[in-house]
């Protein structure tokens, strides 16, 4: 059982300030802990930890895994079990209580930074962001509520020309900003959902203004000490993470791994500059859950149970016939992490990796969670031979996504090394055998099926829920 030890409130300005009554506590237990009777094929802890380890196995000897695990069901935990290397140079292993960068987990901290707020009375949800950022382009017309669901029609600082030279640079909150400023929108705002990074650091600019404080310093004082988050922190900078922290790793080829790039954090702030471990994760979930934090309402918001409510950070969705919420992480450079709740089994399963595969945490958090409720796991029986010299010549080429890909209209190329075929890229991305005329794509560990005419010449490419006909031209899509 987890020990809560709240600050005593002081003043509506103290950051630690807390308004809450019991009725408002009372009323979030009643709306959001899960049935604690666990589905009637769900495993025990032993049978959960032997199915779990030889389920993940396969993908830490092809390097395909590192990270650390958690899976609880209640408050009982089924799984603490780390794999793979925190390090590559020097070598170092993984461990339960490692630290890892969380990726786009962070923006469940920076939207309960936002609410926190809220509950304070220090800014409301509709309020138009040139109340904290004058001169914005369209402040007038986007919300802070806008900024929390993706709908303020931002464009994505990806997707720049220069990104990745400046992903390398330094940047004040300021600095972030202005360079949102520059960014084309993508929308008008309000009027859909359009994913971005930069709604997230005007978020952590607004928290900023509002609280008088630095963002990282707020965190601290108003959340993780609180909380007693300990292993939590915001980091936007390049240096290494304080022990027992990994490092992030790349893979390269079909099986070798090498020291992610050079990457200032800076860049994600608000967005993707946090560290956690699992352990802390699930802390963080119960709290929120529970009313430790935020009010009811706040909850309802955040998670997406209010009505007509779009959940901020946090996905809800139906898997496998439960209902469950979900937020994933993956930096782009060296790290990835899924945290998940089913609430009808009220399982929780938290994975966290330093290695630069944006689905693998993801598809093994599902997976895990399938094994525990007593459901089949997805297989993945990977292979590094070289494929038949027929089937290269008739796969080799490029493909065209359409407007709902990742990135709209691009186009992926296909080229065959000794008779092991390659997403061209930099560095190029393996696709391993998964039989059947299969592959997966080893950066993104997304499935890949190419179409076939009357069963003879290749037409097109399925990636994942995407289909990409033949093309001759445009922009790639690299790793």
């Amino acid at each position: 059982m987890v020990t809560w030890n709240i600050s005593a409130p002081r003043s509506p300005r103290d950051p630690r300030f807390d308004f809450r009554t019991i009725s408002c506590v009372m009323v979030s237990l009643l709306i959001f802990v899960g049935s604690s009777h666990a589905g009637t094929d769900s495993l025990g802890a032993r049978e959960f930890e032997e199915a779990a380890t030889r389920h993940l196995l396969p993908l830490v000897e092809a390097r395909n895994f590192s990270g650390s695990v958690l899976v609880v069901r209640g408050h009982e935990i089924l799984f603490r079990r780390a794999f793979g290397p925190a390090s590559v140079a020097p070598e170092r292993s993984n461990a339960p209580d490692t630290r890892f960068r969380i990726g786009s987990i962070s923006k469940s901290f920076t939207s309960a930074a936002v609410l926190l707020l809220r509950d304070r009375g220090q800014l409301d949800l509709r309020d138009p962001i040139d109340t904290y950022i004058p001169g914005f382009p369209r402040g007038d017309e986007i919300t802070i509520l806008n900024l929390l669901s993706h709908t303020s029609g931002l464009g994505r600082f990806v997707f720049m020309e220069n990104y990745t030279e400046r992903s390398t640079r330094h940047h004040s909150t300021v600095e972030l900003v202005d360079w949102a400023r520059e960014v084309p929108q993508s929308a008008d705002p309000g009027t859909q959902y359009a994913y971005s990074n930069a709604n997230f650091a005007l978020l952590a600019h607004i928290v900023e203004q509002v609280s008088g404080m630095g963002f990282g310093e707020f965190l601290q004082v108003a959340i993780l000490e609180p909380l007693q988050l300990e292993d939590t922190d915001h980091q936007g900078d390049s240096s290494p993470l304080p022990s027992p922290g990994a490092a992030g790793l790349a893979p390269v080829g079909f099986t070798d791994l090498a020291p992610s790039r050079y990457y200032d954090y800076s860049i994600d702030l608000g967005s993707g500059s946090m560290y956690s471990t699992t352990s802390d994760l699930w802390r963080w979930f119960e709290a929120i859950r529970a009313g430790k934090l935020l009010s009811a309402e706040s909850i309802a918001l955040m998670l997406g149970t209010a009505e007509d409510a779009t959940s901020y950070a946090w996905h809800r969705e139906e898997w496998n016939g439960h209902e469950c919420l979900r937020v994933n992480g993956w930096d782009g450079v060296g790290f990835a992490g899924c945290m998940l709740n089913l609430t009808d089994e009220d399982l929780t399963v938290i994975v966290l990796s330093n290695l630069n595969i944006s689905s693998i945490a993801e598809n093994a958090a599902k997976n895990l969670a399938a094994l525990a409720i007593g459901e089949e796991a997805e297989e993945w029986h990977t292979s590094v031979e070289p494929v038949d010299p027929q089937e290269a010549t008739a796969i080799v080429g490029s493909y065209r996504f359409g407007q709902d890909f990742y990135v709209p209209d691009a186009v992926m190329k296909i080229s065959d090394h000794g008779g092991r075929l390659f997403v061209e890229g930099e560095p190029p991305g393996a696709l391993l055998k998964v039989g059947n005329g299969e592959f997966i794509h080893r950066q993104h560990w997304i499935r890949v099926h190419f179409v076939r005419e009357d069963g003879r010449a290749v037409t097109g490419m399925r990636y994942g829920r995407f289909l990409a006909p033949r093309d001759q031209g445009g922009q790639t899509a690299t790793d």
